[in-house]
């Protein structure tokens, strides 16, 4: 078992429909940009999102761990994003 914050919640259900960049990320998880960044390091540390940087750009996606932390998330809120 594991929590995960608020923070993070909101960073997964906003990347669950796709590839999204990290500024992308923040303006819809109202999250500054060193905050979004911060919480993708850690999240990806975790195996539940995988980054690839192309120019000036991070983009942001999840993987298969992250993607079952979605669905739950989704079933759990009983709303989707």
């Amino acid at each position: 078992m594991f929590y995960l914050e608020k923070s993070d919640q909101k960073i997964i259900i906003s990347i669950g429909h796709g590839i999204l960049s990290v500024s992308d990320i923040s303006k819809h998880t109202d999250l500054t940009f060193a905050q979004t960044a911060k919480r993708i390091i850690v999240l990806t540390r975790q195996d539940m999102l995988a980054t690839e940087k192309k120019g000036r750009v991070r983009n942001v996606w999840l993987t298969a761990a992250g993607s079952k932390i979605f669905e739950t998330l989704k079933y759990c809120l009983g709303k989707e994003r």
